[in-house]
C-alpha cells in the first residue's frame, strides 16, 4: 500500500492544477483596447493636357510651384504628396499655347485635406502663325507691335508682339491663341494705328497682313477747376474714329496726346468730386499741334469702385438710401452719384 502512496499524492496533484487551470479561462478576459492608428490619405492631382480638340498631348510640361512633371503618352499627369492649400497649375507644350492673359494659371483652386483631386484637364491649343509688313506710303517702318484680343469670357487682354524690320517693315508673330485679334502699331513720327480685326483659329496662319501708317497729330492742354486750379490725376479719354486712349494728368493738370490719327476726336475727362466734362469736335492735323484745356465743376455726391478679388464688376448698379433711381456702374468698376449738401 505504501508504494501506492507517491503515485496518489502525484495524480491528486495533477488534478489540482488542471481544476486551477480549467477555473481561470472560465473568467471573463477583460478585452485589450487596440490602438487605432489614422492612415493619412495621401493628396494628389491628376489630369490630362489636352488639344482644342480633347486629344490628349504627350510630353507636355506641368507645373505647380516648385513641383514639375511631364505627361505620358496619354497625355496623362500627376502631383503626389501635395499639401492641402491654394494651388495654381501651369501646363505648355511645344506648338501650344494657352489662351488668356499670358502668365495666367490653367486651373486654380483650393487642394482641401482628404480630397485629392482627378479627372482634371487643361487645355492649349495649336499655335497661330501673323505675318506682314508695316509701311508709310512705299517706305518700310520699324514699329512696335501689340496683339489686342477681345474674347468674351476674358474681356480684352494684349500680348507683346516685337517690331518690324526696319529694312522691309516685315513682322512675324508666333504663338498666338485662338481668338479674335487686332494688331496695334506705335511708330515714332506717326499716327497710333491697328489693323483689321481678324478671327484665327488653332493652327491657322494669317499673312499679307498690311498696316500703312500716315502722320499724326498732338492734342495737349490742362485740366483745372473753376478756379484755374490745376487738377492732377484727371482721366482723360480720346476718342476717335478708332480705338479710344486713355491716360492721366501730370500734378501740374497738364496732359499730351501724341500720334493721334488726323481726323475728328473728343475727349472726356472725369476726377473724384467733379462732374464730367467733354470737348467734342477736335480737329486733328497731320504735324501739328491741337490745344485745348478741359475744365471741371465740383460737386458733391457719393464715389467709390465696385469691385472683387478679380477686378471690377460690371455691369452693377449703385443705390442709395432715399434714391429711387440707380446709377450704373461703368466699365472700370467706378460710380458717381451725385447727391446735394453731401458730407
Amino acid at each position: 500500500m505504501k508504494r501506492w502512496v507517491p503515485f496518489i499524492v502525484l495524480v491528486l496533484v495533477a488534478v489540482v492544477v488542471a481544476f486551477f487551470l480549467v477555473s481561470k479561462s472560465d473568467e471573463p478576459q477583460t478585452p485589450v483596447a487596440e490602438k487605432q492608428v489614422e492612415v493619412p490619405i495621401g493628396l494628389y492631382v491628376a489630369g490630362m493636357v489636352v488639344d482644342g480638340t480633347g486629344k490628349g498631348i504627350a510630353g507636355a510640361s506641368v507645373s505647380s510651384g516648385e513641383s514639375a512633371v511631364t505627361t505620358d503618352e496619354l497625355g496623362e499627369f500627376r502631383f503626389d504628396d501635395l499639401a492641402p492649400g491654394k494651388l495654381e497649375i501651369h501646363a505648355q507644350a511645344d506648338g501650344y499655347v494657352a489662351k488668356g492673359p499670358p502668365g495666367r494659371p490653367l486651373w486654380t483652386g483650393e487642394l482641401k485635406a482628404k480630397h485629392p483631386l482627378a479627372g482634371l484637364k487643361l487645355a492649349v491649343h495649336q499655335s497661330g502663325i501673323a505675318s506682314g509688313n508695316i509701311v508709310a506710303g512705299r517706305t518700310a517702318v520699324s514699329a512696335h507691335l501689340t496683339v489686342l484680343y477681345r474674347d468674351a469670357g476674358d474681356g480684352e487682354y494684349s500680348i507683346e508682339a516685337g517690331s518690324s524690320d526696319s529694312a522691309t517693315g516685315a513682322f512675324l508673330i508666333p504663338d498666338l491663341a485662338p481668338g479674335q485679334i487686332r494688331i496695334l502699331v506705335e511708330a515714332e513720327g506717326y499716327a497710333f494705328a491697328e489693323s483689321d480685326e481678324y478671327l484665327i483659329s488653332d493652327g491657322e496662319k494669317l499673312d499679307e497682313i498690311v498696316v500703312d501708317l500716315s502722320p499724326g497729330g498732338v492734342v495737349m492742354g490742362v485740366v483745372s477747376d473753376s478756379t484755374g486750379t490745376p487738377l492732377g490725376g484727371a482721366e482723360l479719354v480720346l476718342q476717335g474714329d478708332g480705338r479710344s486712349r486713355k491716360i492721366a494728368s501730370q500734378g501740374d493738370g497738364s496732359f499730351s496726346f501724341s500720334a493721334v490719327p488726323v481726323g475728328v476726336v473728343s475727349i472726356r475727362a472725369r476726377q473724384t468730386g467733379y462732374l464730367d466734362a467733354s470737348v467734342d469736335g477736335l480737329v486733328i492735323v497731320a504735324n501739328e499741334t491741337t490745344n485745348t484745356d478741359v475744365v471741371l465743376e465740383r460737386t458733391t455726391g457719393v464715389f467709390g469702385r465696385v469691385f472683387d478679388r478679380a477686378g471690377p464688376v460690371t455691369p452693377a448698379f449703385i443705390i442709395l438710401p432715399g434714391q429711387r433711381r440707380p446709377e450704373l456702374v461703368v466699365s472700370d468698376g467706378s460710380f458717381k452719384v451725385l447727391v446735394p449738401d453731401v458730407t
